[in-house]
């Protein structure tokens, strides 16, 4: 979503200010930054993920859950039962994933592993979760 001149970012052709909130309050900047200021093609490229999860709208209901692998683009799609009516598919390369994002799908993949060393022991340490130090 482009940032407009005041700083604030149109969604749909209406203001919305949330983007410019998380990444200009002082405490939320370092986290945008190491999330490439929230853009949604760099996230994607520099992900810890192996894989990239995309969720699709099924607009036609399936009756049971199955599962399918294409071996040339190592993919995978899970259709589940008709009562969700998404289809997860884990896709292995950032641009395929990024042109389902820009075709208004949802995805899904761990963070850049720059902001994953940033949080994450401190979050298991904090919580008292797993082993994440104790400094």
């Amino acid at each position: 979503v482009p940032a407009a001149k005041d700083g604030k970012e149109e969604k749909d052709g209406k203001e919305d200010s949330s983007a410019t909130s998380i990444t200009t309050h002082p405490r939320m900047r370092r986290m945008a930054q190491e999330l490439f200021d929230l853009d949604p093609a760099q996230i994607l490229e520099h992900t810890a993920s192996d894989n990239i999860f995309v969720w699709l709208h099924d607009a036609q209901s399936q009756s049971s859950s199955t599962t399918t692998r294409t071996q040339s683009s190592s993919s995978t799609t899970t259709t589940t039962p008709s009562s969700s009516l998404i289809r997860s598919m884990e896709v292995d390369d950032a641009a395929t994933a990024y042109a389902l994002y820009r075709a208004g799908h949802a995805t899904y993949c761990r963070a850049p592993p720059a902001l994953e060393e940033l949080l994450v022991p401190a979050l298991l340490r904090d919580t008292g979760l797993g082993c994440g130090g104790t400094t």
